[in-house]
């Protein structure tokens, strides 16, 4: 299970003040927290996904490989905002999480 969800006024100082990693997929936006957990905001723009579907299941897929490595980043105390990019709908969840990884190295350097 997910440690604790961004709330809207969270979300807004991370993008304003955090950092960015980009991906071909996807991309993060993070800020180091005092709680000593990570939380996570999941972002599926209507601009780029017309379709709500589409929305869901970006979103899920970006849950989905979180919860797969969240041991990993339970050690990370960081606000992470996960913003989806268009290519991603064409991606398997096993495919997303090979990408995730990589960037979850730079992560780690920087959070």
């Amino acid at each position: 299970m997910l440690n604790g969800n961004l709330k809207k006024k969270d979300i807004q100082e991370v993008f304003e003040t955090g950092n960015k990693i980009n991906s071909r997929y996807f991309y993060l936006v993070f800020k180091k927290n005092q709680i000593g957990y990570p939380r996570f905001a999941f972002i599926a723009s209507k601009k780029i996904f017309k379709k709500s579907t589409q929305r869901n299941r970006v979103k899920r897929l970006l849950r989905e490989v979180v919860r797969l490595l969240l041991p990993k980043l339970n050690v990370l105390s960081c606000d992470i905002i996960l913003v989806g990019k268009s290519e991603i709908l064409n991606l398997k969840s096993f495919q997303l999480k090979e990408n995730f990884i990589s960037i979850l190295e730079k992560l780690e350097r920087e959070c």
